[in-house]
């Protein structure tokens, strides 16, 4: 095979190389990016709290989680007995159980909350818990909803 031949070779696939790299530039500066959201969500119960931190007005706490689409929300400690909790976003109630009995007969304080009914921003999710001992406590997170992606 001759130098001009081998030449050519090299310089072709050069080509490529330099062609592919200018497409996964302009990939990235487009933000052509694979994302991933939070799907499931267990907030965190704060025991004791006074009985007058009400309506999801407690702290929140942490960075935002970025969530998009069906997130669902559940409690941790999870009760193992009869007990009110609501789930609120930026203090407006989203939902609220005694609990339900699931197939293993355990109560079920779960929520599965749609954000695409929620314009994109930040918000925060809260949760409040009382039993009838008269215990209270309440967990909250803060979230970034990205819905719409183009």
């Amino acid at each position: 095979m001759g130098a001009a031949l081998k030449s050519n070779i090299i310089l072709h696939d050069e080509i490529k190389v330099n062609a592919l790299l200018i497409l996964l530039g302009i990939a990235i500066i487009l933000g052509w990016q694979t994302a991933c959201y939070a799907k499931d969500l267990t907030l965190t119960l704060k025991f004791p709290q006074k009985s007058s931190v009400l309506l999801g007005k407690g702290q929140a706490i942490s960075s935002p989680i970025e969530v998009s689409g069906n997130l669902t929300l559940s409690i941790s400690p999870y009760p193992k007995k009869q007990c009110l909790v609501k789930y609120y976003l930026d203090g407006n109630l989203l939902y609220e159980t005694e609990g339900t009995v699931d197939t293993t007969s355990l109560l079920d304080f779960t929520y599965t909350f749609n954000t695409t009914k929620f314009s994109n921003g930040k918000y925060k999710l809260y949760v409040n818990y009382w039993d009838k001992e008269g215990n209270s406590a309440i967990g909250s997170q803060k979230i970034f909803i990205i819905n719409n992606q183009e």
